[in-house]
């Protein structure tokens, strides 16, 4: 009897201590669903007494000036992809020079425009990829860890490749909502 007591508990214990690993495995996943929400920028504008086809002709004009592809997605969508350049300024920060890439859409109905950048990555010349750009709420990037002033370097480089994103939004945003308020010159003929 003995025996297959000692058995029972074996099994009971290596049970409880399966049961443990799993449960801690589903509780790290859950941690992990949880992310941190991606930079992204939408905004929908209206254009007083400009018709659908006015827009899309001044979109596709304002696309082929300023980034030189245009992909017509359907009649009212033009959607690309965006490369630019990122750097550090100084040497302690030369580890995030590289590119930060983007997917844009222009989507016009209705005398509006819907002007959407999603999916920024930043890809360095170096292995200090940041990949997704996150927007943490706290505004702190701790994805790297490290100690002292390794984490502080990459933090300031996280901002830098945020800034520049951001900054990019706001110059193409400005661009292309005066590209859009702006007859063509044909639209300005026809009167």
């Amino acid at each position: 009897m003995n025996l297959k007591n000692n058995i029972m508990e074996k099994i009971n214990k290596r049970v409880k201590t399966t049961s443990l690993l799993v449960l801690m495995i589903f509780t790290s996943l859950s941690a992990a669903s949880q992310t941190t929400p991606k930079l992204t920028h939408s905004e929908v504008v209206q254009v007083a007494g400009a018709s659908t086809e006015e827009l899309m002709d001044r979109a596709k004009l304002w696309v082929a000036e300023n980034l030189k592809t245009v992909n017509l997605a359907d009649s009212c969508q033009i959607v690309g992809d965006l490369s630019f350049n990122v750097t550090g300024g100084d040497m302690h920060l030369q580890f995030i020079d590289g590119r930060i890439h983007c997917k844009w859409a222009i989507n016009i109905r209705d005398g509006r425009y819907k002007f959407i950048m999603t999916d920024f990555i930043h890809n360095s010349n170096s292995t200090y990829d940041i990949g997704n750009i996150p927007v943490p709420a706290d505004g702190i990037y701790n994805s790297y860890g490290g100690w002292g002033s390794n984490k502080r370097l990459m933090q300031k480089g996280y901002i830098i490749v945020l800034n520049e994103a951001k900054d990019m939004i706001d110059l193409l945003s400005t661009s292309l909502n005066h590209a859009l308020h702006t007859p063509t010159e044909a639209q300005k003929d026809d009167w």
